[in-house]
């Protein structure tokens, strides 16, 4: 997965790709395809996904590919 902040907030909510997928209202594959960098997110999928991880992050830094340094940096 290339958004890490993403795959803390599932780790977090004990939540699987698979159920992020299907309340964000897409397919298990074009979710696993979209957090793999192979596509792109579009905006009103990215504030679905933020809404049901009840991520409280900005859109920008929760798609942010670089999450994980800037964290790190603080």
């Amino acid at each position: 997965m290339v958004y890490p902040k993403i795959e803390e907030l599932l780790s977090k909510k004990k939540m699987t790709v698979e159920e992020l997928a299907k309340e964000v209202g897409t397919s298990r594959s074009t979710m696993y395809y979209k957090l793999n960098g192979n596509s792109e997110i579009g905006v009103d999928m990215a504030v679905r996904i933020r809404a049901v991880l009840g991520a409280e992050e900005s859109i920008e830094l929760l798609f942010s590919r670089e999450y994980a340094e800037e964290a790190g940096a603080e």
